[in-house]
């Protein structure tokens, strides 16, 4: 993060060519607090991003796990993912655990997950004629 006063800035630069081409003590400060203002808010979006990443692959991560369901629950899962670089990333282990909640809460339920299923297997046996298969 980037600190530092006008104070500071004006005792170590004061004598510098470019600190003195602007004429008044005032426009000085004023250029260097939208520098400051500039510079936190360029870190501020790296940060952002960063997170934004960061979540999007630990629900990726997530994703990938074939146990997970609507209801399960935090403190099992995360032993079965917490050896992935994925996982490591995120620092905050509130964090990590909002985001698993969030994507359980876009899950459906285990029962809608079989009727689902058991739609689709029934469409594609109405809709594709039987096949007899002869083996020999």
């Amino acid at each position: 993060m980037f600190r530092s006063s006008f104070s500071d800035f004006a005792s170590k630069y004061g004598r510098d060519s470019r600190f003195k081409g602007i004429e008044k003590m005032r426009e000085r400060e004023t250029m260097f607090d939208d520098y400051v203002r500039e510079v936190r808010r360029k870190e501020r979006e790296e940060k952002t991003a960063v997170r934004n990443k960061q979540k999007t692959e630990f629900v990726e991560l997530l994703k990938e796990q074939d146990t997970i369901r609507k209801h399960s629950k935090w403190s099992e899962i995360k032993k079965t993912i917490d050896s992935d670089a994925r996982y490591r990333q995120v620092d905050s282990s509130s964090l990590k655990e909002d985001w698993f909640k969030e994507y359980c809460k876009t899950l459906t339920s285990e029962n809608s997950v079989i009727i689902n299923d058991m739609h689709h297997f029934l469409f594609l046996s109405v809709s594709q004629p039987y096949q007899p298969v002869f083996l020999g």
